[in-house]
């Protein structure tokens, strides 16, 4: 892939973790919201990765229950437009140590928490990518019964674009 010099790729894993119609987010002090994960590590298979970045950010053992969304996000963070592959995971959680009311620290960062919020409040949380508050709420009521599905993002375009890509991938 070609890149210009203020542009960046970035490979993903993301974990839809749903208890009791909440879904776990994690926030920044007075900013935008979203889902435990992260980048995955060179040579890490994906699936490998989100449960590893459940664990480092929750400390709680992930299962994968299946893929529910692939994205390519298109945005611009501080300056460096990104191309995100984003592969999101519903998992099952073995051990709770999150309840819903808790906010807990990300050892991530200082200003990073984790908490769980309703699922069909998720506008309230400028969650991201932004595709996530629209389809997640549908697709969690119907039981990611059309998971897995293709989902394009571009923020860059005017109006932003939000495209699926195909309903069965």
């Amino acid at each position: 892939m070609i890149l210009k010099e203020n542009q960046k790729v970035n490979i993903v894993t993301r974990a839809i973790i749903i208890r009791d119609n909440h879904l776990l987010i994690t926030k920044w002090k007075d900013s935008f919201s979203f889902l435990i994960g992260g980048r995955v590590d060179f040579g890490e298979p994906i699936e490998e990765s989100v449960l590893r970045e459940v664990f480092e950010e929750t400390k709680m053992v992930g299962k994968i229950n299946k893929l529910i969304y692939f994205n390519e996000n298109i945005f611009k963070f501080k300056e460096i437009e990104h191309h995100e592959f984003g592969w999101y995971y519903l998992v099952d959680i073995e051990d709770w140590k999150i309840n819903i009311g808790d906010v807990i620290q990300n050892p991530d960062a200082t200003q990073l928490t984790i908490q769980f919020v309703p699922i069909d409040r998720l506008n309230e949380y400028e969650l991201y990518p932004s595709f996530l508050v629209d389809y997640l709420p549908k697709d969690a009521l119907n039981r990611f019964s059309n998971a897995p599905r293709h989902i394009y993002s571009n923020a860059l375009m005017s109006p932003k674009q939000i495209i699926e890509m195909n309903k069965t991938c």
